[in-house]
């Protein structure tokens, strides 16, 4: 085999091997994004989910004392919570496991 033809062949390896580990590192760094942008949303949304949780008994309490203020609160609460999770899996399945309107 000539020189210049081993040549070429090496310099065709090469670029075809940076290639393929730029396309690892590519990936790698799209999965670890995912993940991240998976955890944020899933600690966000379970944060919010819990705050419902623990809000709605005072809420409902308040309702009778001040229903219209209760009725804001609420309001705002559902507002954020249905902003953070309406591409979550539990508004997927929201028709089957709908959160109890309270006010």
């Amino acid at each position: 085999m000539p020189a210049g033809q081993k040549a070429h062949e090496y310099e065709q390896l090469k670029a075809s091997t940076e290639q393929h580990l730029l396309k690892k590192k590519i990936d790698g760094l799209e999965d670890e994004r995912e993940r991240m942008a998976n955890t944020l949303h899933n600690d966000v949304c379970n944060d919010l989910l819990v705050f419902e949780r623990d809000i709605t008994p005072c809420m409902q309490k308040e309702q009778a004392a001040a229903p219209e203020e209760a009725a804001a609160l609420y309001r705002i609460v559902q507002t954020v919570l249905d902003d953070r999770l309406k591409n979550s899996p539990y508004h997927r399945t929201r028709g089957k496991h709908r959160r109890q309107s309270y006010i």
